[in-house]
């Protein structure tokens, strides 16, 4: 290479670093969700009082994938509420919601998966500041690659309220006036000290579980097995003047 050719790529090099360094980063509302699949078992495998066991292999999930199966970028961090039995009962087959729903359809037939919401929070104010998780499977919360909340607590698939006792059998014709026949949830917490104005790298990492419902006859005793509730979840931000609301994730994007 002659010595001209080096400093044209010299000066060139210069003036690309300087363009890239007069480029305006901002941040807009959303997140992303990567979605890992961890997993499965028959297409035929159900929820049932006899034959469910919580010892299988895939769960809890350990270890995750080299690579996700999907990435999705979401507007902002879901929402996930119990399904509405008028969405179960009578069903031949009942769908449980999920975390997230795929474009690629790489969930089908997953028993096990997990969700890496990915994204950025701006503090407004210095202090401590709490998030708070509500999931019925474990979760774990990361802030600037540092751990602040941890649960391995997982509901059984199998378990909810029981109208009959330990039975756990609901009489079919008292349904339509359940909007939702929830297992425990656990709310998690964790805490972290922020500087206003900067911005924090924040990875929620949720694993689940999930199985398709049996079919809920309206007119029979049913199990809450066959009213199973599918994905549970809510993620809040508490301030340090103990204001609370959802947690909102932002992304960047340069301009």
């Amino acid at each position: 290479m002659n010595l001209l050719r080096a400093c044209t790529l010299v000066l060139l090099s210069a003036a690309t670093a300087q363009m890239l360094a007069e480029e305006t980063v901002v941040f807009q509302p959303g997140c992303l969700a990567k979605i890992y699949v961890c997993g499965k078992y028959s297409d035929n495998y159900e929820l049932k009082q006899t034959k469910f066991k919580d010892d299988v292999p895939e769960w809890p999930i350990k270890v995750l994938p080299d690579a996700p199966v999907e990435v999705l970028k979401l507007k902002e961090l879901p929402v996930v509420e119990a399904t509405p039995l008028a969405k179960i009962w009578g069903k031949n087959k009942a769908v449980p919601s999920r975390l997230v729903e795929s474009k690629a359809d790489v969930l089908r037939g997953a028993n096990f998966y997990a969700v890496e919401f990915e994204g950025y929070l701006q503090a407004t104010v210095a202090g401590i500041h709490t998030i708070g998780i509500v999931s019925d499977d474990p979760i774990e919360v990361f802030v600037e690659g540092k751990s602040i909340l941890k649960s391995d607590i997982s509901v059984s698939p199998i378990e909810g309220p029981s109208k009959n006792g330990d039975d756990k059998l609901w009489p079919g014709n008292e349904l339509e006036d359940q909007p939702a026949l929830v297992a425990s949830v656990t709310a998690s917490q964790g805490s972290f000290s922020v500087s206003p104005n900067k911005w924090y790298h924040v990875i929620i990492l949720a694993k689940q579980r999930w199985y398709p419902a049996t079919r809920a006859n309206y007119y029979e005793n049913v199990f809450t097995t066959d009213l199973n509730r599918g994905a549970v979840f809510r993620a809040t931000l508490t301030t340090p003047d103990m204001k609370s609301g959802p947690l909102l994730l932002q992304l960047p994007v340069v301009k």
